[in-house]
C-alpha cells in the first residue's frame, strides 16, 4: 500500500492544477484508495467529493479508477476554440467524462448513452445531484437499427458491452437506437476516442452511419 500512496503522491506533484487542487487530488485518492482496501463491500451506492462535485458508485476500487484515467490522466484533454461544443458521450457509465467535460467547458452540451440500466440509475444521480445543465442522458444501447438487443453486464459497472467478450457475464436485454438519429446538423466537437471504442468494435454501427451520409 505504501508504493500506492507514493504513486498517488507523483500524480499529484504532475497535475496540472493548482496547488489546492493538487491537495483535493492526492487527498480524494488516498481516501479512496484506503476505503477500498479496508472497507467491505458496500450493499449500497457509495460517493466521493472532489472539484466540487460529488460522484456516485457502487464500489470505491471504480470511482478510483476513473478519476485517475479521467482527471489525473487527462484521457479526454483536447483543445478546441469552440465556446459550446456538443459531446455525444457513447457508453457514459457513471458519468464521469460527463464531469470532466463540463469541468474543462462548463458552457458545453451533452448526449450521453448508456445502456445497462443499473449503471444509468447512477448516472442519473450524478447528473442530478451535480445540477449539470444542457445534459440530455438516454438509457440506450447504440446499434445499427432499433431493436431490443443482448447486452453483457458485469458486477462491476466498468463491464458492460453489447459484445459479449467485451462485457461481463449477465446477459439482459435493452433496448438499441441508431446514433444517427442525433447526428443533425449542429457544428459540435467531441474526443474522437469515445467513437472509436464504438467504431473500431462494431462495424454494424459504422455501416448504419455511412448510409445516412454522416461525415464523422
Amino acid at each position: 500500500m505504501l508504493r500506492e500512496l507514493y504513486y498517488n503522491f507523483k500524480k499529484t506533484i504532475n497535475f496540472p492544477g493548482s496547488y489546492l487542487e493538487k491537495i483535493s487530488v492526492f487527498s480524494t485518492l488516498n481516501r479512496l484508495l484506503i476505503k477500498n482496501r479496508f472497507s467491505k463491500n458496500p450493499k449500497d451506492k457509495i460517493s466521493v467529493s472532489f472539484f466540487g462535485y460529488k460522484m456516485y458508485g457502487y464500489n470505491y476500487h471504480t470511482l478510483y479508477y476513473l478519476i485517475n484515467e479521467i482527471f489525473i490522466a487527462n484521457e479526454y484533454a483536447f483543445k478546441t476554440e469552440v465556446k459550446e461544443p456538443l459531446f455525444i458521450d457513447c457508453g457514459a457509465n457513471l458519468g464521469m467524462s460527463i464531469l470532466y467535460f463540463k469541468k474543462m467547458f462548463p458552457d458545453s452540451k451533452i448526449i450521453a448513452f448508456e445502456a445497462n440500466p443499473r449503471v444509468f440509475d447512477l448516472l442519473s444521480l450524478n447528473i442530478k445531484e451535480n445540477k449539470l445543465s444542457n445534459v440530455s442522458i438516454h438509457n440506450l444501447a447504440l446499434y445499427s437499427e432499433e431493436k431490443e438487443i443482448s447486452f453483457f453486464a458485469g458486477d462491476n459497472t466498468l463491464e458492460g458491452s453489447v459484445i459479449s467478450r467485451r462485457g461481463g457475464e449477465n446477459e439482459i436485454k435493452v433496448k438499441a437506437t441508431k446514433l444517427s438519429n442525433y447526428l443533425k446538423d449542429f457544428d459540435f466537437v467531441f474526443h474522437l476516442q469515445l467513437m472509436l471504442l464504438i467504431l473500431g468494435h462494431a462495424n454494424s454501427l459504422s455501416l448504419s452511419l455511412q448510409r445516412k451520409d454522416k461525415d464523422i
